[in-house]
C-alpha cells in the first residue's frame, strides 16, 4: 500500500471515508464543493504501480500541489483542459486529447491548475524508475534515451508529449468506467494498468522511428483531428497546430481531412463552432455572450454576424422559437 500511502500524502482534495468499490487497494479524493465537482481514484494495482482515474467539472479556479516521490508518470488525457507547471521551471497546458510521459523527481513539486467552466477527464499510472513493472524493465533504458532523462545523473523534470491513439482513449475509458462485476474489479484495474502501461511504452519506443503510415493509420488521425475540432470550438485552431500535434505534414492532413469529410479544416471548424452555437441557443439559458465566448468569439457582435451570415437568421430569434438551424 506505499503508493497508495504516497498518492494520500499533502493533498488539498478531500478524502473520502471508503471507495465505493470497496477495494482495499483504491482510495477516493473528492474535489471541494466551492470550486467543483468530482473526484480522483487512486489503485494501488501488483508491481507496485498508482493507477488514478480524474473526472473533475470546475466551478472556480483552483490548483493543487503534488509534491515529487521520484517517479515515471503516464497521463492518458481523454478530453477537458489543466495546465500542469513547475514552478520557474516549465508550464505545460493540456487542451487535447494526448498520451504525455513524464519523470516527477523528489522534492518537486508540480503544480495542476484548472479554471474556471471547465473539466478534465483523464487516467495516469507512476511507478518508481529505480524498480519499475516487469511490463517496463526491459524497455526502460530505450524509454530513457527517448525521453531524454537520466533518472540517475539528470533528476529534472522532463516532459513527451504526443497524440492520444484510440487505443489508448478506449482503454483509459474503460478504466474510467469499468464495466464489470464487482468481485472483478481488481484484477480488471490491474490488467488494464498493465495495457496502459505497454501502449505509453510503445508510443515511446516508436517516438523517433520514422515509418509509412497504413491508411487505418492516417484514417485514425483524420479522426482525432475531427474530435479535437468539436472538443475545442473556443479555441481558433490552425492546420499548423493540428499537423504538429498528429505528427504529420500540414499539406497531407489537410487533404486526407478534405477528402474524408467534403470540406476543408476550417470550413469544418466554423460548422462545428455555429453547431454548437445552435445547440447553445435552443437547449440552454446561457448569455448570448457566453454562447459568444464558447464558439471562440470575443465579441458578440462579431458572433452575431457570423451566425446571421451562416445561416440567414438571427441568432436571437432562432432562441425565441427554439427552432434549430440547418446547416446546409
Amino acid at each position: 500500500m506505499e503508493a497508495l500511502e504516497r498518492f494520500s500524502f499533502d493533498r488539498s482534495f478531500a478524502r473520502a471515508p471508503n471507495h465505493p468499490s470497496g477495494l482495499e487497494c483504491a482510495v477516493r479524493f473528492c474535489v471541494p464543493s466551492d470550486v467543483g465537482e468530482g473526484y480522483e481514484d487512486g489503485y494501488a494495482t501488483e508491481d507496485n504501480c498508482l493507477l488514478t482515474t480524474k473526472q473533475l467539472k470546475v466551478v472556480n479556479d483552483f490548483q493543487e500541489t503534488e509534491p515529487g516521490v521520484g517517479r515515471l508518470v503516464f497521463l492518458f488525457h481523454l478530453s477537458g483542459s489543466r495546465v500542469v507547471e513547475i514552478p520557474g521551471l516549465t508550464r505545460h497546458t493540456l487542451n487535447v486529447p494526448c498520451f504525455v510521459a513524464y519523470y516527477h523527481p523528489s522534492g518537486v513539486s508540480k503544480v495542476n491548475l484548472w479554471s474556471r467552466g471547465g473539466w478534465d477527464t483523464g487516467v495516469t499510472i507512476g511507478f518508481d524508475g529505480d524498480d519499475p513493472p516487469p511490463a517496463v524493465s526491459d524497455a526502460l533504458p530505450e524509454v530513457v534515451r527517448n525521453i531524454h532523462l537520466s533518472i540517475e545523473d539528470d533528476p529534472k523534470f522532463t516532459w513527451f508529449q504526443s497524440p492520444l491513439s484510440p487505443e489508448m482513449a478506449r482503454v483509459a475509458g474503460s478504466v474510467i468506467s469499468p464495466n464489470i462485476h464487482p468481485s472483478l474489479l481488481r484484477e480488471y484495474i490491474s490488467a488494464k494498468s498493465r495495457e496502459l502501461l505497454l501502449l505509453g511504452l510503445d508510443s515511446l519506443l516508436n517516438a523517433h522511428t520514422i515509418r509509412p503510415e497504413s491508411p487505418d493509420a492516417i484514417r485514425q488521425k483524420i479522426e482525432i483531428a475531427k474530435r479535437i475540432l468539436d472538443e475545442n470550438t473556443r479555441d481558433k485552431i490552425t492546420v499548423e497546430m493540428l499537423a504538429e500535434e498528429l505528427g504529420m505534414a500540414p499539406a497531407s492532413l489537410s487533404r486526407h481531412f478534405t477528402e474524408a469529410y467534403k470540406r476543408t479544416i476550417q470550413e469544418y471548424a466554423a460548422e462545428s463552432r455555429m453547431t454548437k452555437a445552435v445547440h447553445l441557443l435552443v437547449s440552454t439559458k446561457m448569455p448570448m455572450k457566453q454562447i459568444a465566448y464558447e464558439v471562440g468569439y470575443s465579441h458578440v457582435s462579431n458572433f452575431c454576424l457570423a451566425f446571421k451570415r451562416r445561416f440567414g437568421t438571427t441568432a436571437r430569434r432562432v432562441r425565441l422559437e427554439g427552432k434549430g438551424a440547418v446547416l446546409d
